[in-house]
């Protein structure tokens, strides 16, 4: 530093690599690096066009091959869209499963469904407790044991059967929002 100012003259700049890319990897990050190796190399985007076929390997280099020998791309936008088309990302519909709104629909009923079985079984219990509320307090109604147990077994069953019919929606439901 001279005076006050800095002196970047005896810098060399730093040397910009391009990866290669063989359709495995995100093709947007590939176009978004290339682009900027071009320009900061100065390369005319009339070169453009020619330089993927040094930077691509295996399947996607045989794939720009073919495009190449059947011209089917004019420009370099033209040949970006056809590489975002070919190597984007199965969406949730491409794997066979509805849309996410459908699914959340489903999952909406579901819950409004298991919503009245846990109304279901909260009136029960309300009514459960009342009886046992009436029996502690009056001993001329305290109900005999067999009863209690009925009341109990009859709130097991409940717990049980809504425990078996929803674990399974939700499991499916779950399964269709991750795709394999």
């Amino acid at each position: 530093m001279a005076d006050g100012y800095l002196n970047f003259s005896c810098q060399t700049p730093t040397a910009i690599v391009l990866e290669r890319f063989s359709g495995v990897s995100n093709p947007t990050v590939w176009v978004y690096q290339a682009e900027c190796y071009f320009n900061f190399y100065g390369l005319s985007k009339d070169m453009w066009l020619s330089l993927p076929y040094l930077y691509f390997d295996g399947e996607a280099l045989a794939w720009f091959n073919w495009l190449y020998r059947n011209k089917k791309f004019y420009d370099w936008k033209h040949f970006t869209d056809k590489l975002f088309y070919h190597y984007r990302r199965p969406t949730v519909t491409e794997f066979g499963l509805p849309p996410v709104t459908d699914l959340l629909l489903q999952m909406d009923a579901h819950l409004s469904r298991m919503h009245r079985h846990l109304d279901n079984i909260q009136n029960s219990l309300s009514a459960c407790s009342q009886k046992f509320y009436d029996a502690q307090a009056r001993p001329d109604l305290t109900a005999s044991l067999a009863d209690k147990c009925d009341i109990d077994r009859s709130l097991n069953r409940k717990l049980f059967l809504l425990w078996t019919r929803t674990t399974p929606t939700l499991q499916r439901i779950y399964r269709s929002l991750i795709p394999c």
